[in-house]
């Protein structure tokens, strides 16, 4: 990157989902790694990651497995 003195211990990093609207000035990065989507093991490992410290809800004491699945299908909908 311009104005960067060689050694300088910077790291730049960039993302997009969207490659092709990306300014011609920032394809000048020398390295690109395509993280791809992940499979079904990563979408379950981020699905527990982010749930992790949820607390359940009192109110769906009640719930059925019915009721259970019904919403975590809306989740996924939404």
């Amino acid at each position: 990157m311009d104005g960067l003195k060689a050694g300088a211990h910077v790291i730049v990093m960039g993302a997009t989902n969207r490659p092709n609207s990306i300014d011609p000035a920032l394809r000048r990065f020398d390295r690109e790694i395509d993280i791809g989507v992940p499979d079904e093991v990563d979408r379950l490992e981020v699905l527990l990651i982010h749930t992790k410290n949820m607390k359940l809800s009192d109110d769906v004491n009640i719930f059925s497995h019915r009721d259970v699945k019904r919403v975590i299908f809306h989740g996924f909908i939404c």
